[in-house]
């Protein structure tokens, strides 16, 4: 797995395409109603990213393996420096779908785990949606735990 750099035209791409999914996501989990739900994404993107890609102490990379001629993901890490710690926090994975299913997921996210190393963080922290099974059981095979769990009754 090689991480490239994201360029300006595939982070433009890439919030043309994520940012209504983000919406949606928090429309499906309660947090947004439909009607404020894509704002408040693309309010969210801009406060997190103002630089864009050259945020600083934003990571953003598109996903290649040898063999493939296109990327076949992305992956977005931030890294946090606080006088008693340096910690990781990976905003984003997408396995674009003709390549799901074969490990490149797992493969990323030791690649960037390795980077967050490299940049000094001592852990490596993620949110997943609580309907979002498949990404769960895959962050804890690969060593995540829970620290935080938020749960809401409906009523």
């Amino acid at each position: 797995m090689q991480l490239i750099p994201m360029t300006d035209a595939e982070f433009a791409d890439y919030l043309a395409v994520t940012t209504p999914e983000y919406a949606a996501e928090h429309v499906q989990a309660g947090n947004w109603t439909a009607e404020e739900a894509e704002e408040k994404a693309y309010a969210q993107m801009k406060e997190l990213l103002p630089e864009g890609p050259r945020t600083p102490d934003n990571y953003m990379y598109t996903m290649h393996v040898e063999g493939e001629a296109e990327p076949v993901g992305l992956i977005w890490v931030a890294i946090t420096r606080k006088p008693h710690k340096t910690s990781a926090f990976i905003y984003d994975i997408i396995v674009h779908e003709p390549f799901r299913r074969r490990g490149y997921a797992s493969e990323a996210l030791n690649a960037i785990a390795d980077k967050a190393r490299e940049l000094g963080a001592e852990s490596l922290g993620l949110h997943v949606f609580a309907h979002n099974t498949g990404a769960h059981a895959l962050y804890q095979k690969l060593g995540f735990v829970e620290t935080d769990i938020i749960m809401k009754m409906p009523l």
